[in-house]
């Protein structure tokens, strides 16, 4: 237990010295965007520190698998990625980002991000009694002899050995006719 500690203070000491402005910055967001900062390695927060502030408040839309591929890129392709990421940003509607909903009401606040999930409507139940099946219908139906009549497909009462399809039609016959 005692070799953790030196570590999570070595950890703590790691952590990258703020400017004052990036410090006031920091200082006016709220908690949870402060401890999520706070719990991302020290390199995305040195990063972080980098970027003009439309893609800082876009870093903060990025998944942790999208940060993690930022990270592993040259910075020719991080370039390449901010530009396509900011011409995204700049050709999509404020409110909307690619099927989510967002709304922001400064550059320092929050984004709220909302699912829309797609809702597929079910058929309503049925209402009385299902009709027999038959040669026609096969859906929404009863099999016959559930309903208690006296025909349609009888149930094997045993496994006959061997699927169908590896059966020769002679064995198929003899099969049908123990029944």
């Amino acid at each position: 237990m005692l070799g953790a500690a030196p570590v999570a203070i070595h950890a703590q000491d790691m952590a990258p010295q703020m400017t004052a402005m990036q410090q006031s910055q920091y200082d006016s967001w709220p908690a949870e965007r402060q401890a999520e900062f706070m719990g991302w390695p020290t390199e995305y927060q040195t990063y972080y520190w980098t970027l003009t502030p439309t893609q800082q408040e876009a870093y903060w839309m990025l998944s942790v698998d999208q940060r993690s591929q930022i990270a592993t890129m040259t910075p020719m392709q991080q370039q390449q990625t901010w530009t396509a990421i900011e011409s995204q940003l700049s050709s999509s509607p404020p409110a909307t980002t690619s099927g989510m909903t967002g709304t922001t009401q400064s550059s320092n606040s929050n984004m709220v991000m909302r699912s829309n999930p797609v809702v597929q409507d079910a058929p309503p139940p049925h209402q009385g009694e299902y009709p027999l099946c038959t040669d026609g219908r096969t859906n929404n139906c009863i099999n016959p002899r559930e309903a208690g009549k006296n025909y349609g497909n009888v149930p094997l009462d045993h496994w006959p050995g061997q699927p169908a399809s590896q059966m020769s039609a002679q064995e198929k016959m003899q099969s049908d006719s123990n029944m």
